[in-house]
């Protein structure tokens, strides 16, 4: 991590503008949404529920008000050189209060230059969303398509977000065929993976700020096997725990006029399995293959589909693995979308699997799932959008079931009012 500060201290200070530089660029946005979800206890108040708000004790359903704001400051305080902020604000189910959702999401600096034979070289330094989502192409990493993200980006928005340096090439062939290819070296991201295991997949559009934690299920069997986790859940996003730096890469193809286009990345954090604190380090290896291509009718077609494997721990020889907890997992999502003028129809399928692979009793991590999203997404003149969606999710826990909480089956109808500037 000093290094990580020491490099972007370096950035920043090139970057000092001449006189006469222009001002921060301000990009923003305000939403509220609401509706009516009939699942579980949410995720967000420490259940098994994978939506945002979920039913309580004396009903079946909740209302899932949610608000938020997100502010960036994007500057470019001399030519090829770029600052940029990005934090966020919002009350949900989780936060009760505006503290515990809101906070840091991105701060980097960027250096960017071309070669006279036309090759594209970037430097990023800091914390940012890796840029290989085909959903979160909107301003501010949000998603044109829906309102909810797909069972693969909504992990990536709790769970990875390098904090460290960037490197991509890119080049644009005689023929308009594009090609780009990066690597990271990062830190701070070694918790990822504790979500799937012990609470598995959710859909939301929430990425988890800098530093703050997310509850986990109830489990007294997790508090006896693993008393040194924080009871507080985990925190993904923060000071590196061991001291070992992760890698992550990506290779993207993109045909001529962007009809079609094919991504491979990968993230390895490189996790030690240990005890830190009040924290455990997870042993992480993702890969994800993306693509989207141009149909008839004006239909487009995306798709994502991710797999990796999450250890922790050291298990007594003789077991299963050599990790107290060890999973694999696997998810995808296909999408077909079409716009006419200002509106957008979208549908979206999605299905997801955690295997549990350990022998560490009592410590069930299995889970599988499917959901169907459908969303109707209307711009209202330069700054406001106006959505509905509606998502049927089915999904089976064996641990959620032997907690004796409600089904995490659940479906959703949602609207929300966005203004962006």
């Amino acid at each position: 991590m000093r290094i990580l500060l020491a490099c972007l201290s370096g950035l920043a200070a090139a970057a000092v503008p001449a006189l006469g530089a222009e001002p921060p660029l301000l990009i923003g946005l305000v939403r509220s949404s609401a509706g009516s979800i009939d699942t579980g206890p949410s995720y967000l108040a420490g259940g098994f529920g994978k939506l945002l708000d979920g039913g309580r004790p004396d009903k079946d359903s909740a209302g899932a008000v949610v608000s938020e704001a997100r502010l960036a400051a994007d500057w470019a305080p001399a030519l090829g050189w770029g600052l940029f902020v990005h934090g966020v604000v919002r009350e949900d189910a989780a936060t009760k209060g505006l503290s515990a959702g809101s906070g840091l999401l991105e701060a980097f600096a960027e250096r960017r230059l071309e070669t006279e034979s036309g090759h594209q070289w970037t430097l990023r330094a800091g914390q940012f969303f890796l840029p290989a989502s085909r959903e979160n192409v909107g301003t501010l990493w949000t998603s044109p398509y829906t309102l909810t993200l797909s069972a693969l980006n909504s992990w990536i928005a709790e769970e990875i977000r390098p904090i460290g340096i960037d490197i991509a090439w890119g080049h644009t062939f005689p023929n308009q065929h594009r090609l780009r290819l990066a690597g990271t070296v990062f830190g701070g991201n070694d918790t990822a993976g504790a979500l799937l295991a012990w609470r598995g997949f959710s859909f939301n559009d929430r990425p988890m700020p800098t530093g703050r934690f997310m509850p986990l299920p109830p489990s007294p069997e997790r508090d006896e096997q693993f008393p040194g986790q924080s009871r507080e859940g985990t925190r993904a996003f923060g000071s590196d725990l061991d001291g070992r730096p992760g890698y992550a890469g990506r290779a993207r193809w993109t045909a001529p006029g962007d009809r079609a286009m094919a991504q491979v990345s990968a993230f390895l954090n490189q996790g030690d399995r240990g005890l830190h604190g009040a924290e455990y380090a997870w042993d992480t290896d993702f890969y994800c293959l993306s693509g989207e291509t141009d149909l008839p009718a004006g239909l487009r077609l995306l798709g994502e589909w991710g797999s990796g494997t999450s250890l922790m721990g050291f298990a007594p020889p003789g077991g299963r693995s050599a990790a107290r907890v060890d999973i694999s997992f696997n998810t995808y999502y296909l999408m077909v979308t079409r716009e006419w003028s200002v509106l957008r129809v979208t549908a979206r399928y999605d299905n997801f699997q955690v295997r549990d692979r350990d022998s560490t009793p009592l410590d069930d991590n299995r889970e599988n799932g499917r959901a169907w999203t459908f969303a109707l997404i209307a711009r209202l003149g330069e700054h406001w959008r106006a959505g509905l969606e509606a998502l049927d999710l089915k999904a089976v826990r064996p641990a959620a079931r032997l907690a004796g909480t409600p089904p995490i089956d659940g479906d959703s109808l949602r609207a929300e009012l966005r203004f962006a500037f």
